[in-house]
């Protein structure tokens, strides 16, 4: 893979996480920022995905694509067939990654889209491995999983 295409997924990735870090904690966060950014994410999501259909990647290649392309869904509203799209295409690579953060990454999303409790355990043990301290993507990352088992009632009841 070209590498200025995974420097720049990454970069965008980053890019996403501080404007989401913003957009939660920012009230004068203008309309017209976020129109653009959810065009750029559009476009950019839309980008990735053409690039993983018409070039051969390794399986640590399209997770990192693909968790740019999860990111980037995030931004504004969720396109629902592109969700769908990488939801698919993710469970599919998910075999195939090593033990690790990306794999932690990747379940976290996919998790959040389809409240699958079977993956807790694992998302759980991953996260725990990881070297401390956290970076940023990591502590955002592990602040939205948090909140997103939080906001399933019966699992609140039986903490």
């Amino acid at each position: 893979m070209e590498k200025r295409i995974l420097k720049d997924a990454q970069d965008f990735r980053l890019k996403c996480y501080r404007r989401m870090l913003l957009i939660d904690g920012a009230e004068d966060y203008a309309i017209q920022d976020y129109q653009e950014d959810w065009r750029d994410a559009q476009k950019k999501v839309k980008m990735l995905f053409a690039y993983l259909d018409s070039h051969d990647v390794t399986p640590e290649e399209e997770g990192e694509l693909l968790l740019t392309i999860f990111v980037g869904l995030q931004i504004g509203f969720r396109n629902s067939e592109l969700m769908e799209r990488a939801t698919e295409r993710a469970f599919e690579l998910l075999p195939q990654l090593p033990q690790g953060k990306l794999l932690c990454h990747l379940l976290v999303y996919l998790y959040d889209e389809t409240e699958d409790e079977t993956m807790l355990e694992d998302i759980d043990h991953l996260f725990s491995s990881f070297p401390r301290p956290l970076t940023q993507e990591d502590r955002y990352l592990q602040e939205t999983y948090r909140n997103t088992i939080d906001s399933i009632p019966y699992r609140m009841l039986a903490v």
